[in-house]
């Protein structure tokens, strides 16, 4: 089981988690507990609770990894806000769970003891649009932290594919294309060991990483991303938050290879769809100006986005406005 634990932003575990409940055991074992302490960081523990539930009703009964997750999410639930539990009960409850004194389980309860010690903002942010940064507890990491070009590209892909990560398989062909597989797979190991060097480096060999997580032949990272939000929103049907995010664009220092590439594409045609939806859906007249000349910028081909943005100038009495989008269109033929 992926042991994930917290670090991903509500929204972007959001989405995984509906998959996790749909197809239930080992998926939801892993995701549920993410989105669970994502609610918490994010203020909402009835939504936490919730989450808590769905896991103990199809997971933990017969799983102690998710039990013991559980129990750590009712007490932080119940200490935050007693009205929501009963600290004292589910302090027992979990100290009952340690008495066990399995290895695997006593090992799993000292990370969740040292993880919830962290500050609220503990976390690996990786942010894809406008700048560049990984960010980790707060702090920015330095790109100078990085040895090997190749071991940040893949934490960049790993950070963009979310909590169900990729095969390793997956990894080498996005990273690099003309390896051959054993080659590859030697390349990956380096690049996974330099990762977890960067990301954390006062923890002690043979411990488990925070942030790294490995399933048989899957790898995945715990962050949260910009990207991951915005496609989140548009799944949700946010479409002014998407795009308030999106149109700041991907970072012009991502590095050059194949993946990016493809990564503009796809970011492009979803800012697209973005500005599209503000424009149609006319919430406020700003928003909307601000969707139509993005989407004149990005199909100048189109004579309805010029179209649209006259007429909604026209509505708000700002001919000089109008006059000004029509006398472009014309210049650019």
């Amino acid at each position: 089981m992926l042991q994930l634990t917290r670090g991903a932003d509500s929204p972007t575990t959001g989405a995984a988690y509906e998959v996790a409940v749909a197809h239930g055991g080992r998926e939801l074992a892993a995701i549920g507990p993410v989105h669970a302490w994502a609610l918490i960081r994010g203020g909402d523990l009835e939504g936490a609770a919730a989450v808590t539930a769905q896991i103990e009703r199809n997971v933990a009964r017969h799983d102690h990894g998710a039990r013991l997750h559980t129990a750590h999410l009712r007490l932080a639930i119940s200490h935050r806000d007693p009205g929501l539990g009963d600290p004292d009960r589910d302090r027992r409850r979990l100290m009952d769970l340690r008495l066990t004194g399995h290895p695997s389980i006593e090992r799993l309860a000292e990370r969740l003891d040292s993880e919830s010690t962290q500050p609220e903002t503990a976390g690996l942010e990786v942010t894809f649009l406008d700048d560049l940064q990984l960010t980790i507890d707060g702090s920015r990491l330095s790109r100078d932290s990085w040895k090997s070009r190749k071991a940040l590209e893949v934490c960049l892909v790993l950070a963009d594919a979310g909590p169900a990560g990729l095969r390793r398989e997956q990894l080498i062909e996005a990273v690099w294309p003309e390896r051959d597989p054993d080659k590859g797979r030697t390349l990956l190991r380096t690049a996974l060991a330099e990762i977890r060097r960067v990301l954390e480096p006062r923890r002690p060999a043979g411990t488990a990483s925070r942030f790294v997580q490995t399933e048989g032949d899957r790898v995945a990272l715990l962050a949260s991303t910009d990207l991951g939000g915005a496609r989140d929103a548009m799944s949700l049907g946010d479409h002014h938050l998407a795009f308030d995010l999106l149109s700041a664009g991907l970072a012009t220092d991502l590095p050059v290879a194949e993946w990016a590439e493809e990564l503009s594409t796809q970011i492009a045609v979803i800012t697209v769809a973005a500005a599209s939806r503000v424009a149609a859906e006319r919430r406020d007249d700003d928003g909307a100006i601000r969707a139509l000349e993005f989407l004149r910028e990005a199909e100048p081909w189109q004579r309805e986005h010029v179209d649209s943005l006259i007429a909604l100038h026209h509505s708000r009495g700002d001919e000089l406005a109008a006059r000004d989008v029509e006398r472009a269109w014309f210049a650019d033929d």
